[in-house]
C-alpha cells in the first residue's frame, strides 16, 4: 500500500470549549492537502461522528472515527487522589463501533467520577474491533514513563499487547518542541523497540492553523471561566497543537519517518461505515394472525369506515377517500415506514384512552389521510386540500416527521408508556447543542479578555436582534460596530478572536422534546451521554437530524401548556354547567368566536398570541376558518418581509384585484 499520513489524534469543536476545529474546515484542509483519510478523536464522546462521516465522504476523504477516552486503572476506586488518564481508541469495524458504544455507556454511568471513565477491565471486555494508542503526555503509560516507573509501564504495555496484539496496539509520539514531549518521545521509542511495537506520530490537534493558537487559548479560558490575565489559567503553553501538514510531521521526525507513515497503515485497516439509508424501527406488537403490512392496512381502512359511518365527509366523496387512502398506504409501505405509523398511532391511542390531551396535529403530517384514519391527527386533509407529498414523497426520501403535542403536565406519562412498551433501555431522549452565536461569542470573549461588563454590553446591544445573524452581517447592518472596531484596538482584538470562535459548539444539553426508540438496547448501537449530572438522565449523543440520517426512529413529544389550559377549562365548564364539550365536534363557524378573533383578543391561543399576528387579525377581519389557515401560513419571516401579508389582506377585502388566470 502507498505510504500516507493520517491525523488520528485530533479534537474538533465537539471537545466542548477545548477543541476549536470545525468539521467542515478540517475536511476542506484534508482535501486541499490531498490526504486519503483523516480522523477525529474528541474527549470522551463522538458527538460529531455522523456529521464528520457525511462531510468527509462527500469530499472523497476516508473518515476514521476515534475518541480520546478518560481511563482509570479501576473505576470502583472513587478517590480524589486517583488520577484519570487519556487513551486513544480508534474504531476498526462495526463490532468496534458497537463496543465503543458499550464503553461510552459504561463511562457515563458506572465509571463516572468527575469525568466519564473506563478502566482496564471493561476495556478488555469490549476490546474487539478497536485499535489503541497510548495517547499524549496525559496517557497512563506516558505518565508512568515520565515518572521513570518502568516496571508498571512495562506491565501495562504487556497487558495491552496481550489483549490487542501487535496489530491493534500502537505507541504514540507527538511533534511538539517542548522539553517534556521530547523526553517522552525518546522513552516511547525505547519502549517500542523493547516490545517490537509500532509507533505512530500524532498531533493532539486542537485548532486548525498556527494563527488560531491565541483564539484557542481564549477558548480554554472561556471553558474554565478564567481571564487571560490569570497566571494560573489553563494553557497549552509551548505545545503546537495545530493540524500539521505531512511535511511538518516528517520534518519533526527526520530519523523515524516510519512513525508518520504508520498512521496511514492504521487508516487502511479501518473499515467502519455508518449504514445511511437503512431503517432501525422498533417492532410494534401486532396480533399474531396479521403481518405488519396487513395490520397497518386494517387499522387504516377501519378508521376510514368509522369516519364514513359518522358522516365526517360527504357520501359521494367516499370513492375519492378510498383511492387516496390506498395510494398513501402503498407509498408508506414502499418507503418502509409502516413501523413508524404503528408506533405513533399506538401511543397516541393510549394517551387518549388515559384522557391525556393530545393536539389535533400540525405541520406536514396534517396532509396525510392515513394519519387521520389512524387518529394520529384530527385533520381531514381532503376537506382542506392538503398535500400528502409535503409529508412523504418517494422522489425526495426523508423520514416522516410528526410533531405531536401533549398536555405539558402529562407528557412524561406518554414517554414512560413508550419506555414500558419498548424497553427502558431502548428509549431515551436526544441531545441538542448550543453554539457560540454572534451575541454569545462577544460576551464570552469579552469576559475572558477582561472587558468591563458595561463595555461588553454596549457591543452586544449593537448586534441586531435577528435570528442566526453573523458578526460580519452585524457589522454591515450597524455602522457603529465598524467605527468602534476601527478606532479601538481592544475592540478590534475582541472581534478578531470572536470571528475565529463564532459558530463553534459550546455546550450539550437534553432536547426539550426529542425522543428516540430503538429496536435493540441503545447502548449496543448508539453512543450515550449524561448532559446533567444532577439528573443522571441519559441522552443519545447524536442530534435529531443525525439520528434520522442513520435510520433511527426519532420524534418530538412536545409539551403544550395551551392543551393543559383547554383541558382544565372543559373540566370547569362540565363541573359548573354540566355541559360536556367534544372538541372534535365544535362549530368552526361560531360568530362570537370570530368576533374575538377579529378584535385580536387571542392571548393564550396557540400561534395567535404575538402582538404582530394580533395586528394582522384585526386588519384581515377573518370571516371563516380558512382565513385563519391563511394567516397562520403567511405569518412567517419570508411573507412578512416581502409584503405578501399586506397584499393578501388588500385582496381579501377586494381593495386589490386578484389577477388569477385559469
Amino acid at each position: 500500500m502507498d505510504k500516507h499520513f493520517v491525523h488520528l489524534h485530533l479534537h474538533t469543536e465537539f471537545s466542548l470549549l477545548d477543541g476549536a476545529i470545525k468539521i467542515n474546515s478540517l475536511v476542506d484542509m484534508a482535501k486541499q492537502q490531498k490526504w486519503k483519510a483523516v480522523g477525529i478523536s474528541d474527549h470522551g464522546n463522538i458527538f460529531g461522528a455522523v456529521k464528520f462521516f457525511k462531510s468527509a465522504k462527500k469530499a472523497g476523504v476516508k473518515p476514521i472515527l476515534g475518541t480520546e477516552m478518560y481511563m482509570a486503572p479501576d473505576v470502583n476506586i472513587k478517590d480524589i487522589n486517583q488520577k484519570y488518564f487519556h487513551i486513544l481508541i480508534i474504531v476498526q469495524n462495526k463490532i468496534g463501533y458497537q463496543n465503543l458504544c458499550q464503553l461510552m455507556a459504561f463511562a457515563q454511568t458506572d465509571g463516572y467520577y468527575f469525568k466519564p471513565r473506563i478502566d482496564y477491565k471493561i476495556l478488555q471486555k469490549y476490546s474487539e474491533g478497536l485499535i489503541i494508542g497510548t495517547a499524549c503526555l496525559g496517557g497512563h503509560i506516558p505518565q508512568l514513563l515520565m515518572k521513570n516507573d518502568y516496571e508498571q509501564a512495562y506491565q501495562r504495555t504487556e497487558w495491552l499487547l496481550d489483549i490487542f496484539g501487535q496489530d491493534r496496539f500502537y505507541t504514540e509520539v507527538q511533534p511538539h518542541p517542548e522539553k517534556d514531549q521530547i523526553e517522552l518521545n525518546k522513552k516511547i521509542f525505547e519502549l517500542s523497540k523493547k516490545y517490537n511495537t509500532k509507533t505512530i506520530a500524532t498531533c493532539d490537534s486542537h485548532y486548525l492553523t498556527k494563527e488560531d493558537y491565541y483564539a484557542h487559548e481564549v477558548l480554554l479560558a472561556i471553558g474554565t471561566k478564567k481571564q487571560m490575565s490569570d497566571p494560573k489559567r489553563m494553557t497549552f503553553g509551548n505545545f503546537e497543537c495545530h493540524v500539521k501538514t505531512t511535511q511538518e510531521m516528517l520534518d519533526f521526525f527526520p530519523d523515524n519517518p516510519e512513525v508518520v507513515w504508520n498512521t496511514g497503515e492504521i487508516a487502511d485497516k479501518c473499515e467502519f461505515e455508518f449504514e445511511f439509508g437503512k431503517l432501525f424501527f422498533p417492532q410494534s406488537p401486532i396480533p399474531k394472525k396479521y403481518t405488519e403490512e396487513e395490520f397497518f392496512k386494517k387499522l387504516s381502512r377501519d378508521g376510514l369506515e368509522e369516519f364514513n359511518k359518522e358522516n365526517l365527509f360527504p357520501e359521494e366523496k367516499y370513492p375519492e377517500y378510498v383511492k387516496r387512502l390506498e395510494w398513501e398506504m402503498n407509498t408508506i409501505i414502499q418507503m418502509e415506514y409502516i413501523g413508524y405509523f404503528l408506533v405513533v398511532s399506538d401511543f397516541i391511542r393510549w394517551a387518549k384512552e388515559q384522557s391525556i390531551p393530545v393536539g389535533p396535529g400540525r405541520g406536514s403530517a396534517a396532509g396525510s389521510l392515513v394519519a387521520w384514519c389512524l387518529k394520529i391527527t384530527n385533520v381531514d386533509p381532503i376537506k382542506y386540500n392538503l398535500l400528502f407529498e409535503r409529508f412523504l414523497n418517494p422522489e425526495r426520501v426523508s423520514m416522516p416527521d410528526i410533531d405531536i403535542d401533549f398536555c405539558v403536565e402529562r407528557r412524561e406519562e406518554v414517554i414512560n408508556y413508550v419506555k414500558d412498551k419498548y424497553g427502558h433501555d431502548c428509549v431515551c431522549q436526544i441531545i441538542t447543542f448550543g453554539t457560540m452565536m454572534a451575541k454569545g461569542v462577544i460576551k464570552d470573549v469579552a469576559r475572558a479578555l477582561g472587558f468591563p461588563f458595561q463595555d461588553a454590553k454596549t457591543l452586544t446591544d449593537l448586534i441586531p436582534n435577528q435570528l442566526k445573524i453573523s458578526l460580519h452581517d452585524s457589522i454591515k447592518q450597524e455602522p457603529k460596530l465598524k467605527e468602534m472596531i476601527d478606532n479601538n484596538p481592544s475592540v478590534k482584538e475582541l472581534f478578531d478572536i470572536s470571528f475565529k470562535l463564532e459558530g463553534l459548539t459550546r455546550h450539550a444539553s437534553k432536547h426539550a422534546a426529542g425522543v428516540v426508540i430503538s429496536p435493540t438496547p441503545l447502548k449496543e448501537v448508539l453512543p450515550l451521554y449524561i448532559p446533567s449530572k444532577a439528573s443522571n438522565e441519559l441522552v443519545v449523543q447524536y442530534a435529531m437530524t443525525e439520528l434520522e440520517e442513520v435510520g433511527f426512529l426519532k420524534m418530538d413529544f412536545l409539551g403544550l401548556k395551551n392543551l393543559t389550559v383547554i383541558q382544565e377549562t372543559l373540566e370547569a365548564i362540565e363541573q359548573k354547567y354540566n355541559i360536556k364539550i367534544d372538541l372534535d365536534k365544535i362549530n368552526l363557524d361560531d360568530e362570537k368566536t370570530f368576533d374575538l378573533l377579529r378584535a385580536g383578543n387571542t392571548s393564550g391561543v396557540f400561534q395567535f398570541e404575538s402582538d404582530g399576528i394580533k395586528d394582522v387579525m384585526r386588519k384581515l377581519s377573518p370571516q371563516a376558518f380558512e382565513d385563519l389557515i391563511a394567516v397562520n401560513a403567511l405569518y412567517r419571516p419570508g411573507p412578512l418581509g416581502s409584503g405578501m401579508v399586506d397584499d393578501f389582506i388588500e385582496r381579501r377585502h377586494g381593495r386589490k384585484k386578484n389577477n388569477l388566470h385559469v
